[in-house]
């Protein structure tokens, strides 16, 4: 990352060079990191952030969770968590990878768990957050318009019945869905 953070300083980040090819908003995100804390610090302060930000993804993972879940959930945040988050921290200890999945769950909450009023203007904000931060992360966020676009969530026998017989639409959350798509 060190030479990528010259190439964000000179403002050159994607200009030919062959070295830097994540998404920009990690290169941006330690280059703030840089400038806070110094080039001889950044090491350990990214570590500190990595750790800091996996606390904040499973208490996020803990709410959705037990919000979704009425009974005993230890295991399954167990499974998510481990799964997700703490072996590829391990193999890595990548942060780009710890950015976006915070992001990405931060979206996914604040789309489904949370009445705010502007909730999918923020959530596709976050989305694209995480699609900047680690292009494989397009495929979740796709899958989560998808599922949004038809109201998954809300399908019951009725509203199944209701739209085989035409007097519904399928695609009630379609506008909402595109907008999570603006940023």
């Amino acid at each position: 990352w060190y030479l990528c953070l010259d190439f964000v300083e000179q403002g050159t980040l994607y200009s030919g060079q062959p070295y830097c090819a994540k998404g920009p908003i990690i290169y941006l995100f330690v280059y703030m990191l840089k400038f806070f804390f110094g080039i001889e610090n950044i090491a350990m302060v990214s570590n500190i952030v990595n750790i800091l930000i996996n606390a904040i993804i499973i208490l996020l993972i803990v709410k959705i969770v037990k919000k979704e879940i009425n009974r005993d959930y230890f295991f399954i945040i167990l499974i998510l968590y481990s799964t997700f988050i703490y072996y590829p921290f391990l193999i890595r200890q990548s942060l780009h990878l710890t950015l976006a999945t915070f992001f990405f769950t931060l979206a996914f909450y604040v789309l489904y768990h949370t009445s705010l009023k502007f909730k999918v203007y923020i959530s596709g904000l976050l989305l694209a957050l995480s699609v900047f931060t680690h292009a494989t992360f397009l495929a979740f966020a796709l899958l989560i318009i998808f599922f949004y676009s038809f109201n998954i969530k809300n399908l019951d026998l009725n509203t199944i019945k209701k739209i085989i017989s035409g007097k519904t639409s399928t695609f009630s959350g379609l506008r909402q869905a595109l907008i999570l798509l603006l940023p």
